[in-house]
């Protein structure tokens, strides 16, 4: 299917919020695959969706130097076509979770954002666990910081992994996830979890020496 370009704006070092001008039926946490062609041969590359089911289809994503959708992605602009498949995956909700934990590392965040939004507008009791380099790859932050103004229900704990590397001013917790999470993690939540497949491990093993059963955590890993 082909679409618009709507809006693409640079949102961290050289991670981008594209927004696409189609609204798309999907259950939170599935991605779309972007297409082109290169010498007549298909290049196709997934994306997870950031918005909610039926709002214009919002995606973060991470330039890779030398990778041949983000050079072609450097020359896309506003306003040019781009084609996409789907929506796949199956990396969702699980039923109807009341108390649930997120947990993302860089732009893992992307599949999360939309199970938070969707959750939170049901009720539930919803705490994000969020990791980045440096507060200039803190992701959708005005976004969910005025959550938390705005639902009680939502906690928000994010980290910098690299204090060393900002001069900006930091707050929030300092240190990789899986050395912040046994100030807060307990028993009878669901976890979800997003981000490098390294990054994963490392929080499934913390998780596990807290306790939490393997049936409660639900991960999607990329490479």
């Amino acid at each position: 299917m082909e679409t618009r370009i709507k809006e693409k704006k640079e949102i961290a070092p050289d991670v981008f919020h594209i927004v696409l001008d189609h609204k798309l039926d999907f259950k939170p946490g599935q991605y779309i695959s972007l297409k082109f062609f290169e010498n007549g041969l298909p290049i196709v590359r997934p994306y997870s969706i950031a918005s909610l089911p039926g709002e214009d289809i919002e995606l973060c994503i991470a330039l890779v130097e030398g990778g041949k959708f983000s050079d072609h992605l450097k020359v896309l602009n506003e306003g040019d076509n781009i084609e996409f498949l789907g929506p796949f995956g199956k990396f969702v909700l699980e039923g109807d979770p009341k108390d649930v934990t997120f947990i993302a590392g860089g732009t893992g965040i992307t599949a999360l954002r939309s199970m938070i939004k969707t959750l939170l507008k049901k009720g539930a009791d919803v705490r994000l666990f969020f990791g980045f380099r440096t507060p200039e790859y803190y992701l959708f932050r005005e976004d969910f910081e005025k959550m938390v103004n705005e639902y009680e229900n939502f906690s928000l704990i994010p980290a910098i992994s690299r204090p060393e590397e900002t001069t900006n001013e930091w707050s929030g917790e300092v240190g990789r996830l899986n050395e912040v999470l046994p100030k807060y993690a307990r028993k009878g939540r669901e976890y979800y979890i997003c981000g490098h497949g390294s990054f994963i491990d490392s929080i499934v093993t913390t998780l596990f020496d807290l306790g939490i059963l393997e049936e409660n955590i639900h991960k999607e890993a990329w490479s």
